[in-house]
This record gives C-alpha cells, structure tokens and sequence, in this order.
C-alpha cells in the first residue's frame, strides 16, 4: 500500500501531538512528569518525527545541553523519547530518523550526542557506544542520621551576606532536619527563591569540575528546571548547610534531591568529600551512549600531555563511519598542546604518497611506513603504520571509557583524555 511519508521536525505548534505516541511507548511515565516536560523541555528543543499518511509513526527529541567537554564548552543535544508506534515497528522508521538527526548534526558542526538507552542493542548498529557509568554517591553515616531521625529543624532561612552563607532563625523556609557532627551542624533547607538557585548551580558546577572533565554545565534555568521536573513526581532539592557551632557561620556543603509517587529514591547527591562517599565500582552499571557527529569538531579539544615532552604528535587515522560519509576515510590527525586538528590526508599529500600508498602493488609496506614518516606521520604497530579505528571506537577512547579506551591509551600515552564523564540528566 502506497504512504505519503515525510520526516521533518515539527514547529513549536505542532509538538504536543507527540504527547499520544509518548503516552503509548513510555506508559510509566506520570501524566505530572509529561505535564512538566511538556510545559518546559518542549520550549528549547527540536521534535524530528517521521509521519505516514499525517500520522507520527516515529519520533526523537533533541534536548539542548551546554556542557563543559575537556577544558572547553560545546551545545550538544541529548536524545530522548526515541519512539515508534507499536504498529509501524521493524520497517526502518528510526533508522531514517537517526540518520537523518546524524547528517543534520554533521552540517551543524556537533561534536557529539548522547543518550540513555532503555535497550542497548537498538543503538549499536547506527555506531552508538557506553561512555560512562552511572555515578551514585551515598551520604556518609554522620549525615545519614538527620534523614534516619526525620528531626524537624527550627523555622529558618539561608542568606547571604559577605559572600558567605550563615543560618537565620528568624523567618520562613522550613528546614527539613538537623544533624550534629562534631562542632558543626547540618541543616537542610530546600531550595527556593533566585538566591539559593543561584548559589545551587554554583557549587553543582563547582563539585563537577572538582572530579570531571565532561558534564552539563548548571546555570540559574537549568536548577529551576531541575525544581519543576523533581516537584512533578513529589520530589524537591534541598541544600546541606554546614554551620560552626562556636561562630555561627556557614557554608553550603552539598545538595540533595529526591523524587517518586509511589517511592521515594535519590536522584542526586552533591556534598564535600566528609559528607558522601562513591558507591563501589562494581556496583556501577553502564548508562549513557554517545555517538560521534562532527568529528573535526570531537576531536579539536584534544591535547597532548604536557608530561610527554612533546610538541606536536600526527597519526595516520583510517575512521570508519558507515552514516556518517564525511567522517569516513583517512584523515592527518595533528595533536598538540592546546588541541588538534583533522584534515583530509589526500588534500596535504600528492598522488602516490597518499593512503592508496599501502595498498599499491608495487609499494612494500616498509617502503609505505618510510615514506610516512618522512612527512612526519607518527606509525603504529597494527595495520602497516595506519590506525584504523571505528567510530564508537574512537569515540570510547577520548572518552576513556572501555576496553577501546585501555588499549589506545597504552598505544598513545601522550595523547591526554577525558578524564570522567558525569550525566545524570533524565531528560
């Protein structure tokens, strides 16, 4: 039977008609949560949907991140509500979205995306590789005491003043428990109001860059939304603030969120290194894929160690990319102190001295690798001086993530990767 087929993505006007295809794929999903998504994720983001006939079979949501990747700032897109209908499935409908999400975000010049797969198998095949486990920190036993006991605090409220935060008994933010440690005291206090926004992304920002090299960076929208999207499943975010018991003054020294209908669990835990400890490696499970788009662009962050001694490093790279037809080929990859760079090795090289060179008959492979690293081409052991490498590879590798990672970081050990991806967005 013929279809009119069309994928596009929907203008701002034409977004909550995905609200019934969501409904159907992600049913545990809280009318309150699709209200808050609905209301606030869909002002900010791009909606690329394939339709049948004017019916949505298949969609996928681009939500916008700013996130901090190495020691700069890149937009990237985190991919959700990946979706199609129970009826149209098996007939290559998200196939022709992703690639046409991937070929958009090439032109776009995105680096990367990323996602939180319910099924790890539908993204290997579109090049999709694990990045990072989820973290889970848990409270120490000192400040697990105050949410054991449920003691209610004294009426309070958190202010500034001279650039510090000090307790206030006098006034209206209910604290919602008290802990003593040694000659300081916790009270928790849930966030309300633009001064306890404002201080929240701070320290979130702060606690990050103290242990990670990429995350999504927090600003004053990005902790109100946090706010919206933990209230719409009875949650709220709280702040831990630390008071000397002999002087009075304070500091904020972590934050808390919970969240759940029926069951109330954590959702995040930010404190300073006495109040929290990491859960055990093994009790850590895969929970974010990401997905090279723009390579030059994924790759350009990337720097030598200042430790290696050297000034400059250039590999012959042979990438794989089966969507992506400009990230597929062999490229000059020049890595230095303050990042690197990608070309086309047939554009820099003439004929004959190009990549064709080791597969020519009448060039031996010694002969290759000679004529290689005269121009300065750094060789590897594997492939006759090239290093070919998948993309999911690659991409685990500067992540530092993985097997793949292990294994090129031994072979490259001047070549500095990112040290700790933390995402533990939902939406």
């Amino acid at each position: 039977m013929n279809t009119n087929a069309c994928v596009r993505y929907l203008p701002d006007g034409e977004k909550n008609r995905t609200r019934e295809l969501w409904t159907e794929a992600f049913p545990e999903d809280s009318r309150q949560f699709l209200d808050y998504y609905y209301s606030e994720k869909m002002r900010d983001n791009r909606v690329l949907v394939k339709e049948e006939d004017g019916r949505i079979v298949s969609m996928l949501h681009r939500n916008p991140y700013r996130m901090a990747v190495g020691d700069r700032e890149e937009d990237i897109d985190y991919i959700v509500a990946v979706a199609t209908a129970a009826d149209s499935r098996h007939r290559g409908h998200m196939r022709d979205l992703l690639g046409r999400m991937l070929r958009d975000m090439y032109a776009e010049q995105m680096p990367f995306t990323f996602l939180m797969p319910a099924d790890e198998a539908i993204y290997r095949p579109f090049q999709f590789a694990f990045i990072c486990d989820q973290e889970s920190w848990e409270e120490s036993e000192e400040l697990s005491v105050c949410a054991a006991d449920g003691k209610a605090g004294e009426a309070g409220r958190i202010r500034e003043q001279a650039g510090t935060r000090t307790a206030d008994s006098a006034g209206g933010v209910p604290q919602t428990g008290l802990s003593q440690m040694g000659d300081s005291q916790i009270v928790r206090v849930k966030v309300r109001g633009d001064n306890d926004v404002r201080e929240a992304a701070r320290y979130m920002n702060e606690w990050l860059r103290g242990r990670y090299q990429v995350y999504c960076l927090r600003d004053r929208e990005y902790v109100e939304r946090l706010v919206k999207e933990l209230e719409s499943e009875n949650g709220f975010l709280e702040m831990l603030v630390e008071t000397a018991a002999q002087t009075g003054s304070a500091h904020l020294a972590g934050l808390k969120a919970v969240w759940g209908l029926e069951k109330q669990e954590q959702r995040l835990l930010m404190t300073d290194e006495s109040l929290s400890r990491r859960r055990e490696p093994e009790k850590l499970k895969p929970s974010i894929m990401a997905r090279i788009a723009y390579l030059p662009g994924f790759l350009a962050p990337v720097r030598l160690d200042p430790a290696c001694g050297e000034a400059e490093l250039q590999i012959y790279l042979k990438v794989e990319d089966p969507m992506i037809p400009e990230n597929n080929g062999s490229f000059l990859w020049t890595v230095g102190a303050d990042g690197s760079r990608l070309e086309l090795l047939e554009s820099e090289i003439g004929p004959g001295e190009g990549p064709e060179i080791l597969a020519a008959a009448d060039v031996s492979a010694g002969a290759a690798r000679k004529r290689l690293s005269d121009r300065g081409v750094r060789l590897t052991d594997d492939s006759h001086g090239v290093l070919e490498i998948s993309i999911q590879n690659l991409a685990q590798w500067i992540f530092g993530y993985g097997p793949a990672a292990a294994k090129y970081r031994a072979q490259f050990p001047q070549i500095r990767t990112w040290e700790g991806v933390f995402i533990d967005e939902v939406v």
